[in-house]
């Protein structure tokens, strides 16, 4: 039996997406993004879902709500399937997902120029904004909601490098799940 939660934390394009998606296809996770929620509610609100527009309503229901808002949602409306939150990234979210004994916290980690590059090839304006310099790519951790990514994942449980192919990326994440964390 795998963890019934399973968190990701990462800088920008380390590939927590892309563990996520293994985690759904492979282990049958249900993928849970607070990107997601907001794209949702970007749209029932009919504004433009443009990167900015994420992080200022993400921002504005954290300011108000907490941090740990979609974290406290999630752990009242858990089904029968496992979940992966793709993408924490406060550390009051790990203390509210942490009060089950079934959570996993991975890190997801990557090099900076591979990172980059990913992000070029990818070229997707909601998730990483218009950037087109290395140094616009760099600007993007300074958001506030990458502010507590690098102590989260010193607390996390296991870490994950995904600097070689998807293939052995599937087979950290396999080993990643498995009961024996401490």
């Amino acid at each position: 039996m795998h963890p019934r939660i399973v968190g990701l934390v990462g800088p920008i394009r380390a590939g927590k997406s892309t563990v996520s998606q293994i985690l759904a296809d492979q282990f049958g996770y249900k993928r849970a993004s607070n990107s997601e929620l907001l794209v949702e509610i970007l749209k029932g609100m009919k504004i433009p879902e443009t990167r900015e527009n994420l992080g200022m309503l993400g921002n504005s229901i954290f300011q108000v709500l907490g941090n740990d808002t979609f974290a406290h949602y999630r752990l009242r409306h858990l089904e029968d399937r496992p979940i992966v939150v793709d993408g924490i990234r406060y550390i009051e979210e790990v203390i509210a997902y942490s009060t089950s004994p079934d959570f996993l916290l991975l890190a997801i980690d990557c090099e900076e120029k591979e990172r980059h590059l990913r992000m070029e090839r990818a070229s997707n304006p909601l998730k990483d904004g218009v950037t087109k310099t290395f140094q616009d790519f760099q600007q993007l951790s300074t958001a506030r909601s990458e502010e507590d990514v690098p102590e989260i994942m010193r607390i996390a449980h296991k870490t994950i490098s995904n600097n070689e192919g998807i293939e052995a990326l599937r087979s950290k994440v396999a080993a990643a799940i498995q009961r024996d964390r401490p």
